[in-house]
């Protein structure tokens, strides 16, 4: 049972943080410099993976830094801003996630727009600013909280050591078929955290690499993505077959989208990643 939950998270987590809907897609460019980061990745986890090995979560009281981070992201309020990356063909991203106590988001924002999942306390939607639509979910922000999973499922800590004037803390998942790591990076002088990232071993495939290059991190809210959805976008759930088919027709008509591209039975997500997607590659 631990393993799924833990499995879980890491297709839930990937499915949000590859574009929340798998928009992909992004110039040669930006192939290279993803190519670079994982690189870096992939070496340091390589080095640390020999010395300072940890094999139980004993230790938690002495990541320190970790704990830090973790109860900012427990706390009532805070803004945590990164800039994603990963081994796919996906485009950068600007993920923040933000919380007052009681609302909670995580906003996307690609080259075409913004675009995510807000929650009341109550209900959760998944919101589209783009194209002015929203949808009910049974997800909530916190259940796509890799880094407070560390502790809640109790993951393995791997090393704790200092090279190139940053400290790394990595922790480990292990399931049946996959192993997870998530590495850690803080500035030696400041003691803040820099980026991270996270590298999926699974069992007959690539591994897959996520990195986050940490923007901001701070205990207050950010207000102006605490707007809930209901009552300033179109509910896309209680429309109309016909209301949907006439809003598809109208949206591709709007961003100058093939006929071919949107189909008048789409789902909410399925109208979503098609529009980002198509917008992104023909920009």
């Amino acid at each position: 049972m631990r393993n799924c939950k833990i499995l879980s998270y890491m297709i839930a987590f990937v499915a949000l943080a590859c574009t929340m809907l798998s928009i992909s897609s992004c110039t040669k460019a930006e192939q290279n410099q993803g190519a670079e980061k994982n690189e870096k990745t992939e070496n340091s986890v390589s080095e640390f993976q020999t010395t300072n090995k940890k094999k139980n979560s004993e230790d938690f009281k002495d990541t320190v830094l970790y704990q830090n981070v973790y109860s900012l992201l427990s706390g009532d309020k805070y803004t945590f801003k990164v800039n994603y990356s990963s081994s796919s063909d996906s485009p950068p991203v600007i993920i923040t996630r933000t919380c007052n106590g009681k609302n909670s988001a995580v906003v996307q924002k690609d080259s075409f727009g913004s675009y995510g999942l807000f929650f009341d306390g109550e209900n959760s939607w998944l919101f589209d600013d783009k194209l002015e639509i929203y949808s009910e979910t049974a997800q909530t922000p916190q259940q796509l909280d890799m880094i407070s999973s560390i502790i809640d499922q109790q993951a393995t800590v791997m090393y704790k050591s200092t090279v190139s004037q940053k400290y790394f803390e990595c922790f480990q998942f292990t399931g049946a078929t996959y192993i997870t790591d998530i590495v850690f990076r803080y500035s030696n002088q400041s003691k803040k955290l820099l980026s991270y990232s996270t590298i999926y071993h699974v069992e007959g495939n690539d591994d897959y690499i996520e990195n986050r290059e940490v923007v901001g991190l701070t205990d207050e809210e950010d207000s102006e993505l605490l707007i809930s959805p209901v009552g300033r976008y179109k509910l896309f759930d209680s429309m109309s077959e016909q209301e949907k088919q006439q809003f598809i027709q109208q949206t591709a008509e709007k961003f100058d989208i093939n006929s071919d591209v949107l189909k008048e039975d789409m789902t909410y997500s399925q109208l979503v990643e098609a529009v980002h997607k198509y917008c992104i590659e023909n920009k």
